[in-house]
């Protein structure tokens, strides 16, 4: 079975919520038949119950987020101030019996053609993901600041890891039922978010739109804990996830990679200038900061 599955931690803003409606419309209206699952913390709006049924979506409800990640990490209270360390390891929650292929996708994200092009044209790898933007790979310049690889091919040498490239995380295809690693990788998972907050905040320099995470760290964090930091390799928090998944997905024995055609898949302000000249993806993730500029070129849908 293939499956495209979304996971959201919902808060009190409704635009993830509208995002999601939007991206699971436009899929709807590309493939009206797959498997489609949308995971769901904090318990589900109105709109999201009523979408998911309109459109034949698989709801479940996962209770607290935070509650969520205090079963597996004692500082699940400070971990769960980062609203999207979910979106993998919630697999684990699964029954896998019968998945072949998985795809995840962000809420901020828009189908132009069916997905299932993605499925038949990505399967040979366990992971297959567009390459994050500044990173080495990226085709419009590497930038350290951001992403620095030289800082984390240093970490992944001094934590005995695999390399794996630097993607993002916003569509990622998962074949050979690497999910089934999840279950294990759980704690190492929750673990590496821990060290690589306390490295940012206890070793680095935080910013002012992580305050309020700094001081739960600060408040914290013991001297076991700062002895067992990673240095956090990037000025940018809210890519924390990414490369905590990046670090614990190098403990995987034999982890194949490949990175998604960027004709298929675009990501920010790529999907915007293509749809100004009439190109389409297969999927936009168009990235929450230009959602506004992307809307004003893509009509919504009803």
């Amino acid at each position: 079975m293939r499956l495209i599955y979304y996971s959201l931690a919902r808060s009190d803003n409704p635009k993830y919520d509208e995002q999601w409606v939007q991206s699971v419309r436009s899929l709807r209206a590309r493939n009206p038949s797959i498997a489609v699952t949308l995971l769901v913390f904090n318990g589900a709006s109105g709109l999201v119950r009523s979408e998911a049924e309109r459109w034949r979506v698989h709801l479940i409800e996962l209770g607290g987020y935070r509650d969520w990640i205090q079963k597996y990490h004692q500082h699940g209270h400070v971990l769960a101030l980062y609203p999207t360390l979910h979106k993998f390891m919630v697999l684990s929650e699964l029954d896998p019996n019968g998945l072949s292929q998985a795809l995840y996708v962000d809420c901020d994200t828009f189908f132009f053609e069916d997905p299932e092009i993605l499925f038949d044209m990505f399967g040979g790898c366990h992971w297959s993901a567009r390459e994050s933007p500044t990173s080495r790979l990226c085709p419009y310049g590497y930038d350290p600041i951001n992403i620095n690889e030289e800082l984390i091919e240093q970490i992944v040498s001094r934590e005995e890891l695999n390399w794996v490239v630097p993607f993002n995380a916003g569509v990622c295809l998962l074949n050979h039922r690497i999910w089934e690693t999840f279950k294990d990788l759980r704690t190492t998972y929750f673990d590496n978010a821990w060290r690589l907050m306390v490295g940012r905040h206890c070793l680095g320099s935080s910013g002012s739109d992580d305050c309020h995470v700094r001081d739960a760290v600060l408040r914290t964090a013991g001297q076991e804990d700062i002895s067992r930091a990673i240095p956090y390799p990037s000025s940018n928090f809210w890519i924390l996830d990414e490369i905590t998944l990046w670090l614990t997905l190098g403990r995987v024995g034999n982890f194949a990679q490949t990175v998604l055609d960027r004709e298929r898949v675009m990501q920010g302000w790529e999907s915007i200038h293509a749809v100004q000249q009439g190109r389409q993806p297969t999927v936009a993730h168009y990235f929450s900061c230009f959602q506004q500029d992307f809307f004003q070129h893509v009509p919504r849908i009803d």
